[in-house]
C-alpha cells in the first residue's frame, strides 16, 4: 500500500531530522567530540533548481526542479511518526515537519530532502554545543541499528550559523547516508536533512550542500 511503502521510507530519513535534543550539556567534558573544521565553501543556486516559498514566508529553500514535492503528506507523515518514535520507547521529542521533497513522485524515493523545526532548549548556548547534544541524541535512539557521524563542519549560511554533518544510519533495515544542516533562529532549531542510499551519496551530494546551503529565514 501507498501509505506503507511512504512511511518505511520516510521513517529512515525523518527520524533522523525530528530529533530535538533534550539532553544536557552540562557533563561536556565527558562526551567524546567528534572532530570539527570551520569552512567559508560557497554554493550559489543552481539554475535548474526551483525555489520554493513558504506560504506564511516563514522560509524558502531550493531544490533541484525535477524533484517531487511531498508538502500534502507533512501531516499524516508527523502523526505516524510521532507513534514511531513513541513505540520505540525513545524518550526523544519530534519536532515539526515543515517541507519535504524527493526524487521521484512515485515516492519510492531514492534521494529526499526535508526541512524540521523544534524548540531550542534554553541551557544549548551556541551552535557547537546544540549540535553535539544533537548528534548524541541520535545515537540513543533504540530503534537506530547505527547511527555514525563521519564529519562535521561550522560553518555561516545566510548570516547565521550553522553546523553541516555527513551521516550514515541504519534503521529497520535500510541503510541511508547524508548531509544534515542545524541552524537557529530566534527560539527554534531549523534541521534540513538530505540523504539517498550510500551508493548515490557521490552523485547527489553537490545537490545536497546547494540545497541546505539555500535555506531562508525570513525573521
Amino acid at each position: 500500500m501507498l501509505y506503507t511503502k511512504v512511511l518505511k521510507w520516510l521513517s529512515v530519513i525523518l527520524v533522523i531530522a525530528v530529533i530535538i535534543p533534550i539532553i544536557s550539556c552540562g557533563n561536556k567534558e565527558n562526551q567524546a567530540l567528534t572532530p570539527t573544521a570551520t569552512v567559508t565553501t560557497e554554493y550559489p543556486i543552481p539554475s535548474d533548481f526551483y525555489t520554493y516559498n513558504d506560504s506564511t514566508g516563514l522560509f524558502s529553500i531550493s531544490y533541484p526542479a525535477d524533484w517531487h514535492v511531498a508538502s500534502e503528506l507533512l501531516p499524516y507523515l508527523h502523526e505516524k511518526l510521532m507513534e514511531y518514535i513513541n513505540s520505540s520507547g525513545s524518550s526523544v521529542n519530534v519536532g515539526n515537519a515543515m517541507f519535504s521533497a524527493s526524487t521521484n513522485s512515485s515516492l519510492d524515493y531514492r534521494a529526499s530532502m526535508n526541512i524540521v523545526i523544534g524548540p531550542l532548549p534554553s541551557n544549548l548556548h551556541d551552535i557547537e554545543e546544540l549540535t553535539e547534544a544533537m548528534m548524541q541524541s541520535a545515537k540513543s535512539v533504540p530503534s537506530f541499528g547505527s547511527f555514525d557521524e563521519i564529519c562535521r563542519a561550522y560553518t555561516v549560511i545566510d548570516g547565521r550559523e550553522a553546523a553541516i554533518i555527513e551521516c550514515e544510519s541504519e534503521i529497520q533495515g535500510t541503510t541511508t547516508h547524508g548531509l544534515m544542516m542545524i541552524t537557529t533562529a530566534g527560539n527554534l532549531i531549523w534541521q534540513v536533512t538530505s540523504v539517498t542510499i550510500p551508493d548515490s551519496f557521490s552523485e547527489h551530494e553537490d545537490d545536497f550542500q546547494a540545497i541546505i546551503h539555500s535555506l531562508r529565514i525570513h525573521y
